[in-house]
């Protein structure tokens, strides 16, 4: 298959793991899962810090590192969409000391978008476990004056269009803002920023018009009512904020953003230390305290299996794909 020069072969919509884990090296990789970690493991976040993907990947980290016996040290490389921090980690040594929190816009998202991706979003990486969803939300500044879905509809006729701001190209928030702007059949300017948290302060001063975001960054200024939750880009409503109605009640049901966060290590590590990382952090995310911390962020804890987790990015491959044509977003 191939999409805007990138080609995605059959291994990329394959669900195997790989050859890594099999084969005439499995005795030396038992060997080296074994003794895994004997130094610090780089789990690297391809956007800036402060936003609630990685404060969530924080979380989890410090737990996992307790159970995996190690240190783990989270690394942000933001850039260019995600894909500088990604071509990172695709270089590295395929030894479990290097990984990556990959996420919907740098593994579903960005094949669609980037005509000279640097990496294959499936043959050059392994897939661990899946981490969290979360939920997105369109939010806006106070100053812009309105406090509804509709109010906002008839601010972008009157106007002639909307800003929008986003953690990146290809993000959630990237492509929740240009289905807006084709609902409402205005023109939507994308301002892409390196990361979420790096949108915090022009959102609030009103330096744009939205943004579809975790609502953990602006619950402070939610509760002052300095920016206001118009809508949930889900189809049903979240308990945390039950009176925010979903864009789908609201008349538009094909705004619905999954926004999802996963493990990655670079392709042809081997299956074992692949399966005691799988082991340390899906134990992590799933305790209590954790998922209830998540949940106050906005993110759901869902990890899996590697294989569930290699079907998974199959199927948001294909979605995505359908849904950046649809959408007609082009670089």
């Amino acid at each position: 298959m191939k999409s805007n020069g990138m080609i995605i072969n059959r291994r990329t919509f394959s669900l195997g793991l790989g050859a890594a884990a099999l084969g005439a090296h499995m005795p030396e990789a038992f060997a080296q899962a074994a003794s895994f970690p004997d130094r610090p493991v780089r789990v690297v976040f391809p956007y800036g810090a402060g936003g609630g993907p990685d404060t969530t990947l924080r979380l989890v980290s410090s737990r996992a590192e307790k159970i995996l016996g190690g240190t783990i040290v989270v690394e942000n490389r933001p850039g260019a969409g995600g894909t500088i921090g990604t071509g990172y980690v695709k270089l590295a040594a395929p030894d479990g000391y290097t990984l990556m929190q990959g996420s919907h816009s740098t593994h579903s998202t960005n094949p669609f978008l980037y005509k000279n991706l640097s990496y294959d979003p499936v043959a050059d990486f392994e897939p661990i476990t899946l981490l969290t969803v979360s939920r997105t939300f369109l939010i806006v500044p106070a100053s812009l004056g309105v406090s509804s879905v509709k109010e906002l509809l008839a601010y972008a006729k009157k106007k002639g269009g909307l800003t929008y701001a986003s953690p990146g190209i290809g993000s959630g928030g990237h492509i929740g803002g240009a289905m807006l702007g084709k609902a409402f059949g205005v023109p939507a300017t994308h301002v892409p920023y390196k990361g979420s948290g790096a949108t915090r302060a022009d959102v609030i001063a009103g330096r744009v018009d939205l943004i579809f975001n975790s609502v953990l960054p602006y619950m402070g200024e939610v509760e002052t009512g300095a920016v206001k939750v118009l809508a949930l880009a889900h189809d049903e409503r979240f308990p945390g904020l039950p009176d925010v109605p979903t864009m789908a009640e609201l008349g538009y049901p094909d705004i619905e953003i999954h926004n999802w966060f996963g493990l990655f290590a670079p392709a042809k590590t081997p299956g074992p230390i692949l399966d005691k990382l799988n082991s340390s952090f899906t134990s992590a995310a799933n305790m209590p305290e954790v998922k209830e911390i998540a949940y106050k962020q906005g993110f759901l804890v869902q990890t899996t299996s590697r294989e569930e987790f290699s079907k998974f990015l199959k199927d948001q491959i294909v979605r995505m794909g359908k849904v950046v044509k649809e959408v007609g977003i082009s670089l």
